[in-house]
């Protein structure tokens, strides 16, 4: 997640049962019929939706749902379409405002904000620039190390990974406990993994974001909920996420918009490698 190390993926927390869950993005049949005239946008509109107990047999790359899920239709088809478009993807780049509630111990609920900077390119380079109210911190995976850096404090952590952005982030959060900031995104075919655990998924309606018309869909799992507003027309973007934890204290929110997609971003080759700044002192990974 951007900028907290126990939440930030559609299932962070599921993922403690089924490690596999944590992500938004993966793959789509392009979806016929489902661009809607937003001439006659209604904000108040909710669209009718028929619900299906597992995705349609003959698609090859159609995922293992529990047969007790009840998901929309038009929420897989809206879902896959975005992970379509950007699993074709290289490379890319993208900005995230997050906000982000902590509990306190006497339950009263703090908020608090952020921006990242997120840079992919796959299978195995990843650069994220984090600050926010909390902390600033960046994120460098090279193909071989991850590596955290405070830079404020000039402190830094690093461990050895395997070759690629979904086994770097799968050992990260399996060892560590800790989630990469918009990790739902970076993952190259994570549709599967994000359908897995869902037990109840449906399109609300429609809403504009940032001034973007969007669909917004709205799932649920055993410990959390969560909702995602797609962009309507050829790109087929994420341009919000809101994840609702409904088992921690005080029910917190994690809530990130999404802007300034560039899928040309002239990366340069270096741009996810680590070098110590002078004065930096490092530190060790510690297992959970």
């Amino acid at each position: 997640m951007l900028g907290n190390s126990k939440r930030g993926g559609a299932v962070a927390s599921d993922r403690i049962n089924c490690f596999k869950t944590m992500a938004v993005v993966g793959v789509l049949i392009a979806v016929g019929g489902m661009s809607f005239q937003w001439n006659s946008f209604d904000p108040e509109s909710r669209v009718k939706f028929d619900f299906v107990g597992k995705v349609n047999a003959a698609e090859p790359d159609a995922p293992s749902i529990s047969s007790k899920a009840y998901i929309g239709s038009d929420a897989i088809r809206l879902l896959r379409q975005m992970g379509k478009y950007l699993g074709a993807a290289d490379e890319f780049s993208f900005r995230a405002e997050i906000t982000d509630d902590v509990v306190l111990s006497n339950a009263q609920k703090i908020q608090f904000g952020g921006i990242s900077n997120i840079e992919v390119r796959r299978p195995n380079k990843l650069h994220v620039r984090y600050s926010g109210d909390e902390r600033q911190t960046q994120i460098f995976y090279d193909g071989k190390t991850f590596t955290i850096f405070g830079t404020k404090n000039l402190v830094y952590t690093k461990t050895d990974v395997p070759p690629t952005i979904d086994a770097a982030v799968d050992k990260i959060f399996e060892l560590y406990d800790i989630t990469v900031p918009v990790a739902d995104l970076v993952y190259k075919d994570p549709f599967s993994v994000l359908i897995e655990n869902v037990e109840t998924g449906y399109l609300v309606g429609r809403t504009l974001i940032r001034g973007k018309p969007t669909f917004h869909l709205a799932f649920t799992q055993k410990e959390i909920d969560w909702q995602i507003w797609i962009e309507d027309g050829p790109q087929p973007l994420p341009r919000k996420i809101l994840y609702s934890y409904k088992n921690e204290t005080g029910f917190p929110q994690y809530t990130a918009v999404l802007y300034d997609w560039n899928f040309q971003p002239r990366l340069s080759e270096s741009f996810a490698d680590f070098h110590p700044p002078s004065g930096s002192d490092e530190i060790k990974f510690l297992k959970q």
